[in-house]
């Protein structure tokens, strides 16, 4: 079912057409479902066709990300289903979360906010099926980030981001980093103080970030330091701050970490 609706999706698409909603809907709700055990699939060719869609989510036209994907997740389903024991099932239902989220920033670009929120909800649902709280607390942390600066709905955004750094539990990640560049940004404009604070930590968190975070370039769950750039430049221009160090960002969160631990000792 889920590919016959992948593959009726795809033709829609080629022949511009508006996207079925109920086709959507049918893909999305297969995810995260119990299902029985049977044969063992590689998670890792599953990594490589989530990283490849978390590196194209941008340079591809987002009907073009919707139809393709939708046809992975449809055979995604089925891999779950053939799972033959719980590590496998749980690292793809982890693959089907960062997907799912995929899906949602895609159907988020075509305007489709009320889909893209179902697709939010969705991966959320299966981050935590996976028990991978590293992948929940990124995608609650950029669908906050997406909310704030697209839509304007900053108080959910920060009820997000809330939860990013809760799930994040002080762990340097890029779910943290993206939880607190968005508080940062809407706090801009009501706690002066607070976004200050707010950015610090920020700078604290991507001095600490895992290096396959802060040297990933390519994939949209990577932290690398011109995200830090963009977000600290935005906060401080809503801070109407126009003395901004010129300090590398790196530079700068590496001195604030070094301040907090005292001198080195020879």
């Amino acid at each position: 079912m889920e590919r016959r609706a992948a593959i009726q999706i795809l033709a829609a698409l080629a022949a511009g057409a508006t996207l079925p909603p109920d086709l959507v809907e049918t893909l999305r709700a297969g995810l995260g479902s119990p299902v029985p055990e049977s044969e063992r699939h590689s998670i890792d060719a599953w990594e490589q066709t989530a990283y490849e869609y978390a590196s194209f989510l941008w340079p591809l036209p987002p009907a073009e990300i919707i139809g393709n994907l939708g046809a992975d997740l449809a055979d995604l389903r089925e891999a779950i289903q053939r799972a033959s024991d719980d590590t496998t099932r749980l690292g793809l239902h982890r693959i089907s979360a960062r997907l799912a989220a995929v899906m949602a920033m895609a159907l988020h670009e075509t305007g489709d906010f009320l889909a893209a929120s179902r697709w939010w909800r969705t991966a959320r649902r299966v981050a935590d099926v996976s028990g991978d709280r590293e992948v929940g607390a990124w995608i609650c942390g950029r669908q906050a980030m997406m909310l704030a600066q697209s839509i304007g709905l900053t108080d959910k955004a920060l009820k997000l981001a809330d939860e990013a750094r809760h799930l994040a539990a002080g762990h340097p990640n890029a779910g943290a980093a993206e939880a607190q560049a968005t508080s940062a940004k809407v706090l801009a404009g009501r706690d002066a103080t607070g976004a200050r604070r707010t950015l610090d930590e920020l700078m604290e968190t991507f001095a600490r970030l895992p290096e396959a975070v802060s040297q990933e370039h390519t994939a949209i769950w990577g932290w690398p330091e011109r995200q830090l750039m963009q977000n600290r430049t935005a906060v401080l221009l809503a801070l109407g701050d126009s003395s901004a160090p010129s300090s590398p960002p790196f530079v700068i969160a590496r001195s604030l970490i070094c301040s907090k631990a005292g001198p080195a000792s020879n």
